[in-house]
């Protein structure tokens, strides 16, 4: 009888073993809806380029790129008190050869009274690039990939400019893919709505894309990676609109820095809304569920960059087929 309580005791007495907890989806809604919270937090009072609120805004992006098992590194920027990029890679099969990826963190801080907090432009942005890096971290890739936080882009693109002259980075950077409001519906305004479901354009299941005119494979591939969604370009407007938004986009993005060094690049975006760089550029504008079916889609698009053949980062001068309101 003692024996059988001493075996009952010991049996009480054993650790109970718990399930390990399923993964987190670094891509879900929920994920990149949060670190839109973390960005538009009032206390980094707009992110404004070389304050503390964008100090603040790295600092929680190199957090995350740490949590990841990545090494974040800082790379100066000369504006203001001083700004800077945080950028960190993953090296893949080949790290000769490179894809950087990135979005900026500032944005244009507090104008007296009012707060510019910048969710679409570019909290989602930012929310988006480090989902797709965790996700990354997961992969098997061919090329690798470096991830590029820019600062001071607001006023006018010096954090880009200064790591697309002078990488900070070994290998050859062979394509960039930049990401710049994406947390809204295309161009988001109600006169361009209108105009753009006369076409047949659907601007909640499409995404914008800037500069693959001359890249034929580039935007067969964003093509596949967003199927069942779709990427519009200008190219594929008629000429009265699509020259209106290729006028309105031109030299703007952090894309353009690394084209002006001959480097095919992929900017995707939701356009202007009628809260560009407002101070109604709120967190409830932004659509949680956006962001990941953009997201994941973008991730494919950086996997495809990784192990896409030589060629298809070949310049050609075909011109592209109008896609809609032919």
């Amino acid at each position: 009888m003692i024996r059988g309580l001493v075996l009952a005791l010991c049996a009480c007495s054993a650790p109970i073993k718990h399930a390990d907890p399923p993964p987190v989806d670094p891509l879900a809604a929920t994920e990149l809806a949060a670190h839109v919270v973390a960005l538009v937090d009032p206390a980094l009072a707009g992110r404004e380029a070389a304050t503390a609120g964008e100090r603040a805004a790295f600092d929680y992006v190199a957090g995350k790129l740490r949590a990841m098992g990545l090494v974040p590194a800082e790379q100066p920027v000369a504006f203001g008190a001083g700004s800077k990029n945080v950028y960190a890679r993953i090296d893949g099969a080949r790290t000769g050869e490179v894809i950087v990826i990135g979005a900026h963190v500032d944005h244009l801080g507090k104008k007296g009274a009012d707060l510019y907090a910048g969710a679409d432009d570019n909290a989602s942005g930012v929310a988006v690039i480090l989902g797709v890096t965790a996700a990354l971290t997961r992969e098997h890739l061919e090329r690798s990939v470096v991830v590029v936080f820019f600062g001071a882009e607001e006023p006018g693109m010096i954090g880009s400019r200064t790591f697309a002259g002078a990488p900070p980075i070994a290998g050859t950077i062979v394509a960039m893919v930049n990401v710049d409001m994406i947390g809204r519906p295309l161009v988001d305004q109600p006169l361009y709505r209108l105009a753009m479901s006369a076409i047949g354009i659907d601007a909640e299941r499409s995404t914008g894309l800037v500069g693959t005119r001359h890249f034929p494979a580039l935007r067969a591939l964003a093509d596949t990676a967003f199927a069942p969604a779709f990427v519009v370009a200008a190219e594929d407007l008629p000429d009265d609109i699509g020259d209106e938004v290729e006028r309105e986009s031109a030299g703007r993005g952090d894309s353009v820095q690394f084209e002006a060094h001959g480097i095919p690049s992929l900017f995707f975006g939701d356009g202007e809304s009628t809260d560009y760089h407002q101070p109604t550029d709120t967190l409830d504008k932004v659509t949680p569920a956006l962001l990941e079916q953009r997201g994941r889609a973008i991730e494919k698009v950086v996997v495809e960059l990784a192990r896409a053949p030589a060629s298809a980062f070949t310049r050609s001068d075909a011109v592209p087929p109008k896609r809609y309101g032919r």
